[in-house]
């Protein structure tokens, strides 16, 4: 009886952390796809240098891709990319600078706790100044 009560306890643990993985990875899918969305309502460049499209869509690929950022601070900092896209729509609202600046703050503080080898963190070394500058947001 003790080995049918052990198999259904841990038959129901296994089935919530498979569930709790499954709604992290779709909360990541979800962000993402938020993400997308909001850089595709923004103008692609037609100069030769990265415009702020481009430059947000390498941020998201680093930050989707990057191993050792938690599936948490991945969805975190995929927001705070939407939030950069929706930003460089209009950036001339001073609330939407406002929105820009903790977005950068947030990004900032995010790749202040990983190791300097983790590729965002070298990603966002390169294009988080490239990004603020194209915003007109403090660097």
């Amino acid at each position: 009886m003790t080995d049918q009560k052990n198999q259904a306890i841990n038959a129901g643990a296994n089935s919530f952390i498979n569930t709790g993985t499954n709604q992290m990875t779709n909360s990541i899918l979800n962000m993402s796809g938020a993400v997308t969305n909001a850089l595709n309502q923004l103008p692609n460049t037609t100069s030769e240098q990265p415009g702020i499209k481009e430059l947000l869509t390498q941020l998201q690929t680093a930050i989707e891709s990057d191993l050792e950022l938690s599936e948490k601070g991945k969805t975190n900092a995929l927001e705070q990319v939407k939030t950069l896209a929706e930003v460089g729509q209009n950036p001339d609202q001073p609330e939407k600078k406002s929105l820009g600046e903790k977005a950068m703050i947030f990004l900032k503080g995010t790749i202040a706790n990983l190791p300097d080898t983790a590729k965002l963190a070298e990603a966002c070394s390169k294009l988080l100044p490239l990004i603020a500058k194209a915003l007109g947001l403090p660097v």
